[in-house]
């Protein structure tokens, strides 16, 4: 399932950061997720500051296990 439009996958440049063909799928997955949550989290921003800090935890602990689930994938390549 290469990305088309990844440098990387293209062979001219580098893979994006949550290329699946870079980090594996779960991990590409997972870093998706927190990318999104983050940017929810900046379009709740200051008018509900409670939620939008919610979301950047959230987008926090995917990204944690993101890292980890792409460690886990590169060592086994």
């Amino acid at each position: 399932m290469k990305d088309t439009t990844c440098g990387g996958c293209r062979g001219i440049g580098s893979h994006r950061r949550w290329c699946v063909e870079a980090v594996g799928p779960v991990a590409s997955m997972r870093g998706r997720q927190a990318q999104a949550a983050e940017d929810l989290a900046d379009a709740v921003g200051s008018n509900n500051v409670h939620a939008a800090n919610l979301l950047y935890s959230a987008s926090g602990l995917l990204r944690e296990q993101a890292n980890a689930d792409a460690a886990k994938w590169q060592e086994q390549q």
